[in-house]
């Protein structure tokens, strides 16, 4: 391949309506099939008979924990739903009266599960997430018809799930000597200046303004992109110091400016540079996932169970994890397909490389092996031709 990548406006074969309405429906599909997973997990069959059941519970004895995680599992639902043929009303309110009857039938079905108890209070938080969804794609549709977006939907997507692993918990600390207390902890871990980490997040704001470059409609935008990549650097990490339990190190911070620096020199390489953050992506992974090399005195299995290590154990951590995996993974496939790759190959190749790794990890003390990723990457490339449609091409639709 010679001269410069192309933008996503001209990978034709992958932005047409079908393929939006394509990843929209798979979208919405997957949302009720995490639903059902999320509520019936571990599947273990157990009977609960209904005189032992309280279906009004005190809403003091539910945990927050407990209601947000029944409102978020709502959401999607509710989202790509509703942004899955919109236009259609008729089946549009078909559709959304059977997804809350689905909602409700599967708390019922908890009557069923071992560890499960059914709750009216969680049909009701349930709706709420529906609810919350919906407004959400309303507004959205609404905003895209006045402002149609200026990049694709996937751009946004990275940029999204990059924030919620930075910012995670999104608790802001008002108290004056909490933020000093944050910033002292920043100060203490920077005091071990970890080449490690700052390579980390040059490859992550390097990567960001590859994906950037890519999604624009103008690509002679290198210094538009720089600016905002500095931008992000000097909001970002005095952000994470208000915020409690994240703490921000000035290699992270340094990481970021160079990777910023290093997008900028590689202008006149726009090819390259899209293979350079490809390598960076790769590198990134294998670190995470093998490090520190060293063997497990036994080999373990491999789960067979997907996402059960995201239902289990904090739900904190789990989320900044998934976030994290839908970040690099959604780049990695993104930036293949810029390469020239088909989005089934480009799906295919990275669930090959995590699948990989996960076979390592049954003898490496590097992490938990697990069929998950593998599966995330190919649902990934395969919703990615909806989420690479330009935005002024679907606003109208």
């Amino acid at each position: 391949m010679t001269g410069d990548p192309p933008s996503l406006l001209l990978t034709g074969a992958f932005l047409s309506d079908h393929s939006y309405g394509f990843a929209m429906r798979a979208l919405f599909y997957l949302s009720l099939f995490m639903l059902v997973y999320g509520s019936l997990y571990p599947f273990s069959y157990g009977f609960t008979p209904l005189d032992q059941i309280d279906w009004f519970p005190d809403t003091a004895t539910v945990s927050k924990a407990d209601i947000l995680g029944n409102v978020a599992l709502c959401i999607p639902a509710g989202l790509f739903g509703a942004l899955y043929g919109m236009e259609k009303r008729y089946w549009f309110w078909i559709r959304l009266s059977l997804t809350v009857l689905f909602a409700i039938l599967v708390q019922f079905a908890q009557i069923f599960i071992a560890g499960r108890v059914p709750s009216m209070l969680d049909v009701v938080f349930n709706l709420i997430g529906l609810g919350t969804g919906l407004i959400a794609a309303f507004c959205l549709r609404g905003f895209l018809k006045r402002y149609p977006m200026p990049l694709p939907p996937i751009v946004f997507m990275l940029l999204g799930a990059f924030l919620i692993y930075q910012l995670i918990p999104f608790v802001p600390s008002l108290d004056w000597g909490l933020v000093k207390g944050n910033l002292k902890s920043s100060l203490a871990a920077s005091e071990n200046f970890s080449i490690e980490s700052m390579l980390r997040y040059l490859a992550y704001w390097f990567t960001l303004g590859a994906v950037f470059l890519a999604g624009a409609r103008d690509q002679n935008r290198t210094g538009w992109i720089f600016g905002l990549l500095l931008l992000g650097a000097v909001t970002v990490f005095p952000l994470r110091i208000l915020i409690l339990k994240n703490d921000p190190t000035l290699a992270q911070f340094f990481g970021a400016f160079l990777g910023s620096i290093l997008f900028l020199a590689m202008t006149k390489l726009r090819e390259k540079r899209i293979y350079l953050a490809i390598g960076l992506i790769v590198l990134v992974l294998l670190n995470n996932g093998l490090t520190p090399f060293i063997f497990r005195e036994e080999a373990q299995m491999i789960s067979l169970m997907p996402f059960g290590g995201f239902l289990s154990g904090s739900m904190l951590a789990n989320l900044i994890a998934l976030s994290w995996k839908l970040f690099i993974y959604s780049q990695l496939i993104f930036l293949l397909i810029i390469s020239g790759l088909t989005p089934w190959r480009a799906g295919g190749a990275v669930a090959v490389l995590l699948l990989s790794m996960e076979t390592a990890q049954i003898f490496l003390a590097a992490g938990t092996p697990e069929i998950t990723d593998p599966i995330l990457a190919l649902l990934l490339g395969a919703i990615m031709p909806g989420l690479m449609q330009a935005g002024n091409q679907r606003s109208t639709a």
